[in-house]
């Protein structure tokens, strides 16, 4: 019975998607909320940071696990990036995935500045009454860094569609609809002003670590198939006649007609040698008539 390794270079990739978009998602569940169950987010920022004063802990490890996500759905999409480029993609691949790498930058950046200085802001505010001017500052600062976060994610989204389409990685019914979805949010972004839930770029990367998880998902690339049927024409695994190791196909089957010619030669002097011979024997030989 054949057996196969679990722990596969498409599954370790669709686990690392899911794992990474899961991350960003928990961390969208633990952003503190007022008394009314209101995200601090979505609060003016005085009562945002006064929400931070109240549940810190809770704040830091709110933008401590979307940092994470972040990096290890990155980590995912560069193990897929490599399947692309297996699959003879360069171009939608690589362009995807740089536009992952500086939109999460870009994000990460956005997070950071927050997770260090939002606390000591935080409790000025509940000291003074009022927000810092150094923190309304800096989040006009680095507000134009999301609306670019969220541009770069939708855009590598399309990206994907369209290396999805040109391969045989996934379903090309993925393609499209990573091609759909990318302009759509990109239609929403220009929308919005730029203002979009961040957990809407993660959906699309988590189907395809599904589908990169189950067998019947996976798609055999051209790579494999024209790989399964040149193995056996290349390699032949039994031994010849001689006793040798294992030949290629080409010559193990001049091999072959070497000991066929040779074995026909040899049965044609035989013959010869025996009809040379037989007058010879019967001339030495006495004859006894009866």
């Amino acid at each position: 019975m054949a057996k196969y390794a679990f722990w596969t270079r498409r599954r370790f990739a669709g686990f690392t998607l899911i794992l990474g978009c899961f991350l960003f998602l928990g961390a969208a569940g633990l952003i503190p909320r007022d008394a009314q169950g209101n995200y601090m987010v979505i609060l003016p920022l005085r009562e945002g940071l006064l929400v931070i004063a109240a549940h810190t802990a809770l704040f830091q490890w709110s933008f401590s696990l979307f940092i994470s996500g972040l990096i290890v759905t990155l980590l995912g999409l560069a193990m897929l990036t490599t399947f692309f480029r297996d699959a003879l993609d360069r171009t939608f691949s690589s362009l995807a995935l740089l536009a992952s790498l500086f939109g999460d930058v870009l994000m990460v950046i956005y997070l950071a500045i927050p997770l260090g200085v939002a606390p000591v802001a935080a409790q000025n505010t509940v000291r003074t009454g009022v927000a810092p001017d150094y923190y309304v500052q800096l989040t006009l600062w680095i507000q134009p860094l999301f609306v670019i976060y969220t541009i770069l994610a939708f855009a590598a989204l399309v990206a994907y569609g369209g290396a999805i389409l040109s391969t045989r990685v996934l379903p090309h019914w993925v393609g499209w609809l990573s091609i759909v979805y990318g302009l759509a949010g990109l239609v929403l972004t220009g929308l919005t002003a730029g203002n979009v839930p961040p957990f809407l770029h993660h959906l699309v990367p988590i189907l395809m670590g599904v589908l990169l998880l189950l067998r019947r998902g996976q798609v055999p690339s051209e790579q494999d198939s024209l790989r399964k049927h040149t193995k056996p024409q290349n390699r032949d695994t039994h031994r010849d006649k001689t006793g040798t190791a294992p030949h290629d196909s080409g010559t193990l089957h001049l091999l072959h007609f070497n000991q066929r010619t040779r074995s026909r030669l040899e049965g044609h002097l035989d013959c010869s040698l025996l009809q040379h011979s037989a007058p010879r024997l019967l001339l030495r030989c006495p004859v006894h008539l009866s």
